[in-house]
């Protein structure tokens, strides 16, 4: 199930079980800290929790956990941006060979057999600006598949104004939801939300939230 423990959004996603979630938005618009939810709501539970990284390292996504008093263990990291890192939560892959993140995820799922795995993925778009976008793309579409064969659930983070928007639109075309940040500046200052453009695989009308940055985290109303 996809659970972020804020009534409202539990709400709108319940019913919706394994799924691949592609969360759009520029740097710094609240996307990140949304899957810190997921994340501290799958701990909570006490479900496996699998973060793939690249330019962040485990220790900065922890901290920002800690932060907000969220949840921020046990979890197992999947670091792909070539810096070495220790310890036996930790597994190495590398954002030039894509094969070695999927082969990562897919071993993360054979060591929770029966369980609900959780993964929060950021690394698209560091693959795009690195890779030839058709192998993206087939490296997405393969995680999207394992994830659904296997009652995962996937949160998969992706940059706006960094890529062609029918690059955008192929990987939205393969995720079962959408959902897109949006930073608007007003007289009063900015204001934050984002709309669900898809949901459970099928299109919907736009919907959208409004939320604040609090010292917990995201505050969202319809």
């Amino acid at each position: 199930m996809i659970e972020f423990g804020i009534g409202v959004l539990d709400k709108q996603f319940q019913g919706i079980g394994r799924s691949t979630m592609l969360v759009e938005g520029v740097s710094g618009c609240g996307k990140a800290v949304l899957s810190y939810h997921l994340i501290n709501k799958t701990l909570e539970r006490g479900d496996p929790c699998v973060v793939v990284t690249s330019a962040r390292s485990p220790e900065d996504v922890k901290k920002d956990l800690e932060y907000y008093g969220m949840k921020s263990s046990p979890i197992t990291w999947i670091e792909t941006g070539g810096e070495t890192l220790k310890g036996e939560n930790v597994v190495q892959a590398s954002i030039g060979e894509l094969y070695t993140i999927s082969d990562a995820i897919k071993k993360q799922i054979a060591a929770n057999p029966g369980k609900q795995v959780t993964f929060v993925i950021d690394v698209i778009s560091s693959a795009m600006m690195s890779s030839n976008v058709q192998q993206v793309y087939k490296f997405y579409t393969g995680i999207t598949q394992e994830l659904k064969k296997n009652n995962a659930v996937g949160y998969v983070l992706m940059e706006l104004q960094m890529h062609d928007p029918k690059d955008i639109a192929a990987m939205e075309h393969v995720s079962d939801t959408v959902l897109e940040f949006i930073v608007q500046k007003e007289e009063a200052g900015m204001k934050r939300g984002f709309m669900i453009k898809k949901e459970g695989g099928r299109p919907v009308p736009d919907k959208v939230f409004n939320f604040k940055l609090t010292e917990k985290g995201l505050e969202i109303t319809e």
